[in-house]
């Protein structure tokens, strides 16, 4: 009778613990259907805004390339105004590619094995008759670069936003693609915020100051230039004269490739830094910014 007893409470117990494993299913199952859910929304909502991103993109790509704006003042200003004349180029997106991939850097090489001013891959440089070596001088790297963006940009029929696509992520793969590859467009979406910067100093008839300057710190790092542009937004917002900028870093690491997003504050004494992330940190209200100086080699 007591063994009996014992097992009728085993049972009772084993029947409470299946309950309960099926109400922790239940849940789980509700938790990812919602988690899906959530998931889906965020990826629509960023679809929509990359596509209403590349219509403003296109729709500036589309003035810079008309426009009678002379952008002065750059490093290498004499250079760039002759291969832009000599090919085709508009003068302000040949200087936002050049202030995107390198901010004018003539040593600077990237992980993928891209150098210079304009980040030109070795196999393009001698395509245009140059040894890999000779594109760490300026005046042939740009060369190279704004005839290798000008035959792009008559392939694929003056479309410049699939031109800049193409001279990041090469021609074959913007072609054969039904739809354009993310980080392809991602890029254009980059080169686009350094073509507002040109076009902006290029309207008011003025260099830009900060580039002369060249001295800045990372406030903030993003994995997606979505983020990177809307917190930039709110900074121009929130503290119109703070002078921002975005700079992309490409990584290798494990063979594994990966891009950072970099928002910067331009500056000028050393002393700045403090001031700028304490003002930054208060408007958004989160403790970002860090007063890492950081200067351009």
């Amino acid at each position: 009778m007591r063994a009996l007893r014992k097992m009728r409470a085993m049972m009772n117990r084993m029947g409470q613990m299946n309950c309960m494993a099926r109400e922790a299913g239940a849940w789980l199952f509700f938790a990812l259907f919602m988690g899906a859910i959530v998931c889906s929304v965020m990826l629509q909502q960023v679809a929509e805004a990359y596509i209403e991103d590349r219509f403003e993109v296109e729709a500036r790509l589309s003035e810079a390339t008309s426009s009678s704006l002379h952008p002065q003042g750059y490093p290498y200003q004499k250079f760039f105004e002759s291969s832009c004349s000599k090919y085709g180029v508009p003068l302000p997106i040949a200087i936002a590619v050049a202030r995107g991939e390198s901010f004018f850097a003539a040593d600077a090489r990237s992980p993928k094995g891209a150098i210079g001013v304009m980040q030109v891959m070795s196999q393009t440089g001698r395509q245009y008759g140059y040894k890999p070596i000779e594109l760490y001088e300026p005046q042939k790297n740009i060369d190279a670069g704004v005839h290798y963006l000008a035959d792009l940009y008559k392939d694929f029929n003056q479309d410049m936003f699939k031109a800049l696509a193409a001279y990041y992520c090469g021609p074959n793969r913007i072609k054969g693609a039904e739809t354009m590859p993310e980080e392809c467009q991602e890029y254009v979406f980059y080169i686009d915020t350094h073509l507002q910067k040109v076009m902006k100093f290029a309207e008011k008839r003025q260099p830009e100051k900060t580039i002369a300057r060249n001295k800045f710190f990372t406030v903030a790092t993003f994995d997606f230039i979505i983020n990177a542009k809307n917190y930039i937004k709110i900074l121009s917002e929130k503290l119109p004269a703070l002078e921002i900028d975005l700079k992309r870093e490409e990584k290798t690491k494990d063979g594994r490739f990966s891009l950072k997003y970099h928002v910067i504050a331009w500056f000028v004494h050393e002393d700045e830094q403090t001031s700028i992330c304490k003002n930054i940190n208060r408007v958004t209200g989160f403790a970002m910014c860090g007063a890492k100086e950081e200067e351009k080699k």
